[in-house]
């Protein structure tokens, strides 16, 4: 059981109590602020906590942000399995905050989407631009397209099906503002 607090903190209004405690092998962080607690649980070795903490440079403020949007080790650890290792906390915050997770970056890349970066899955997820469409792209003869131009049919609710219609009826070699 370790305690640290009160730490140095700008705000004065805030009781800043960090717990860490470890129980039949499990790790738990607490936190007690004036406005939200919170309580990450997870099952690491001390020896991991240790490297966490060394380094890492979260503020008490970005902790408690990572855990408001659902950050949790899990997802970390599948982003920097995907290749992003240069990963900020507002990174993380905007890949959650609009679904972008681990598995649906893989199923971009996976659909021939490979050159994806955090900001183009941020923005192809917040307009629910999905591995479905992008492989129906490839399908019929569109390559290459960027990442504005995949983002404006998701914009505009162009989805697979109406893209193989009007390929069946003869219209398969549509500029993207013409499917719009």
């Amino acid at each position: 059981y370790v305690e640290v607090g009160p730490l140095p903190v700008a705000a004065p209004d805030l009781n800043t109590k960090l717990v860490l405690t470890q129980e039949s092998g499990k790790l738990k962080w607490e936190s007690d602020f004036k406005f939200e607690s919170f309580v990450f649980e997870e099952t690491r070795t001390p020896e991991f906590v240790v490297q966490a903490a060394v380094n890492d440079t979260l503020t008490i403020r970005q902790l408690i942000r990572l855990r408001k949007y659902g950050v949790d080790l899990e997802f970390v650890q599948g982003i920097e399995l995907l290749g992003f290792t240069e990963v900020t906390v507002d990174d993380l915050i905007r890949l959650t905050k609009y679904d972008a997770d681990p598995e649906y970056i893989k199923e971009m890349q996976d659909a021939g989407y490979a050159g994806l970066t955090i900001d183009d899955a941020v923005r192809l997820a917040k307009y629910d631009v999905d591995a479905e469409l992008v492989e129906t792209l490839n399908a019929l003869g569109y390559h290459n397209l960027s990442t504005d131009e995949i983002i404006s049919l998701g914009k505009y609710d162009v989805d697979p099906d109406d893209i193989r219609e009007l390929a069946a009826i003869g219209y398969s070699k549509l500029g993207i503002d013409e499917l719009i």
